[in-house]
């Protein structure tokens, strides 16, 4: 059995070549929840350098304020990402939401942005 955790590894790995590939910086993450956090704490320090903040719709998220970081490994590596209104969010972006189900708004929301996906925004799920 494959630790969860490495197949988080592989696929930030993969997030990050596509960063690289389409020179990707100051990233939005949409979905300031369990999943977009996961992501963030997968990827290397360097891809956790490009993201500049998480968006999210919902207002708990939003009026934390932000989402801290510490690394366990090396404690002076604390970071303190913003979380935005996803009206507030700029391209790239990467979308860490269920497509459907709970966030069935999502879908909308994105159109009502003008984003093409591959080029403004993935799917990361």
């Amino acid at each position: 059995r494959v630790p969860s955790e490495a197949i988080d590894r592989e696929r930030a790995a993969l997030l990050e070549h596509w960063m690289d590939l389409y020179d990707w910086s100051n990233v939005t993450v949409w979905g300031a929840g369990k999943t977009g956090r996961r992501l963030y704490r997968s990827l290397s320090r360097r891809g956790k350098s490009r993201i500049a903040k998480f968006c999210d719709i919902d207002e708990r998220m939003i009026n934390r304020g932000h989402y801290t970081y510490i690394d366990k490994s090396d404690k002076s590596q604390t970071r303190t990402i913003p979380i935005v209104h996803f009206r507030d969010a700029v391209p790239p972006v990467v979308a860490c939401v269920k497509r459907g189900g709970l966030h069935c708004g999502y879908e909308a929301n994105v159109l009502s942005m003008g984003w093409t996906e591959g080029r403004d925004f993935v799917y990361f799920n």
